[in-house]
């Protein structure tokens, strides 16, 4: 307030000074004195009577009256001035004070409170905005993580409660015929309660920390990854084929770009029929690397498919895979997740004939090999 104040005041006095010196200097004025009749005996007064009008009769006397009526201008200008700067500034930084208590709500743990954004657009109604956007962000991700601890509470419960079950009927049975049958069970569950614990891990390391980014040829990565499952494939009678792969170099932390090519191929083969297909591709289009993973297996609808990438989300039908073993429902939740902390779209979309469609897009750098020819067709036997 005292800034703007204080700049009006400046331009005020400026326009007074501007004012008075034009009017002395650049008008010519002719300027006759005004004839004065005294009676005998009588003397000129400096009092005149309020009907009396004021005459000027030298370029003095207008310099005069020109200054005391612009400094009475003045000082009206500058108290309208001020008034209407404190209401204009109250205005513009309202914003400001609901922000602080926002931030205080938010301090005290309540992400629900939103700054109200009405006013011009200017940095105070754009900061307000993107306060409001960083309290929804913030909102989602704490109500997740809320859910997420409660799912992993629950998914760890039941195969630990099982086993210490398995571990008592063992234990209290004189009977030791089927020991072997029961500690066979028991590695199972730990073994999968040991899966669901990494896969934990993946996720919460898929989250956290910064990206070790460097430039990584996706096209070479994608068939070392798909080499590497290949055994898991022939188990599970599925036909893994790449077809369409085009050079590309993205972008990314090289860890986390194979543990979400990982996870992709697996759920893949996973979640199929028996035998089924996985067909994979990498193209290039619009300077962008489109990795599309389509596999046969169960008919999904829309919506069931939207909540894939849930943690410990399984659509039915997805229970158990076609390896026999039921799925941790976090293969998925890991690739989203990696692929937002890259910034890179996720689309997961039901096939019609069963099974799903999962694109990911990655901005790639341009390779002199894409622009000879747009693809190339391999298969993997």
């Amino acid at each position: 307030m005292i800034v703007f104040g204080t700049v009006l005041a400046i331009s005020a006095a400026l326009l007074i000074v501007l004012v008075v010196v034009l009017m002395a200097y650049v008008p010519r004025y002719t300027l006759t004195p005004a004839d004065v009749t005294l009676l005998p005996g009588e003397t000129p007064s400096a009092t005149r009577s309020p009907s009396t009008p004021t005459t000027v009769s030298s370029p003095a006397d207008f310099l005069r009256l020109l200054v005391v009526f612009s400094s009475l201008a003045f000082f009206v200008v500058l108290v309208i001035g001020a008034l209407l700067m404190r209401m204009v500034v109250n205005r513009a930084l309202a914003p400001l004070a609901d922000i602080d208590a926002a931030a205080r709500d938010a301090v005290a743990g309540d992400l629900s409170s939103r700054v109200t954004v009405d006013g011009p657009p200017d940095e105070v109604t754009s900061l307000a905005r993107s306060f409001n956007a960083m309290l929804a962000r913030l909102q989602r991700s704490f109500d997740s993580q809320r859910q997420f601890a409660a799912n992993a509470s629950h998914e760890l419960q039941t195969p630990l409660a099982t086993s210490k079950a398995v571990i008592d009927v063992a234990l209290g049975d004189p009977d030791l015929d089927h020991v072997h049958g029961l500690l066979t069970d028991l590695r199972e569950l730990s073994t999968r309660s040991t899966q669901t614990v990494t896969a934990l891990l993946d996720l919460a390391a898929a989250q956290d920390g910064d990206l070790d980014r460097q430039t990584i040829a996706v096209d070479t990565m994608v068939q070392e990854v798909l080499n590497e499952h290949r055994s898991q494939a022939a188990v599970a009678e599925v036909e893994l084929r790449l077809a369409r792969t085009s050079p590309a170099s993205v972008d990314a932390d090289s860890v986390l770009l194979r543990l979400m090519l990982h996870n992709l191929v697996s759920n893949a083969i996973q979640h199929n029929t028996r035998p089924g297909v996985v067909d994979a591709s990498l193209t290039v289009d619009a300077g962008q690397a489109v990795l599309s993973i389509i596999n046969s297996g169960p008919v999904l609808s829309p919506q069931q498919a939207a909540r894939v990438t849930q943690p410990f989300y399984r659509a039915h039908g997805r229970t158990v895979s076609a390896t026999g073993r039921t799925g941790r429902g976090l293969g998925a939740a890991l690739v989203a997740h990696i692929a937002e902390r890259h910034s890179w779209p996720l689309d997961v979309t039901a096939r019609p004939a069963g099974g799903l469609l999962v694109r990911v897009r990655m901005p790639c750098e341009p390779t002199p090999e894409n622009e000879l020819s747009h693809h190339r067709h391999t298969v993997i036997p």
